[in-house]
């Protein structure tokens, strides 16, 4: 409910409403509850969170998308490193090859600003090698 009750506020602080009472999100629940009444389920997941699902969602669709997910992490975590390894590799290989840039020759020196730019996800990479964190402070930069 905190998520779907910040995505009320974000989508009325958009709407040009820019105080949103307490009242309307502590009394959200229970709007939702009377107002689709037959047609949502509003139920406790176990870990202190409520999950909202539809009437029309039917139990062998849940099932279905519980097993592929199961056997999805039972997948991952008896990969062995070497396999984890080799497919952020080819990953991180195919994110550069499709990045490739045409290199004039002879060389020309072109402005920083010109010059092409390191792709995210090897730049995440090497910080987090480098340094153990995907939040490099401004020390671990230099590295």
């Amino acid at each position: 409910m905190a998520e779907l009750t910040a995505r009320l506020v974000s989508s009325m602080n958009s709407k040009t409403i820019a105080q949103v009472k307490e009242s309307t999100k502590k009394h959200l629940r229970k709007k939702l509850e009377s107002e689709f009444a037959g047609t949502l389920h509003i139920v406790p997941d176990g870990r202190g969170k409520l999950l909202i699902t539809p009437d029309n969602l039917s139990t062998m669709e849940v099932v279905k998308e519980n097993q592929s997910l199961k056997w999805e992490l039972q997948t991952l975590k008896s990969a062995s490193v070497q396999d984890v390894i080799t497919k952020a590799a080819i990953k991180l290989r195919s994110t550069i090859k499709s990045r490739d840039i045409p290199q004039a020759w002879p060389p020309e020196v072109k402005p920083e600003s010109e010059c092409p730019t390191i792709p995210e996800s090897l730049t995440v990479f090497l910080q987090y090698l480098l340094t153990r964190t995907n939040n490099p402070d401004k020390a671990s930069q230099r590295v």
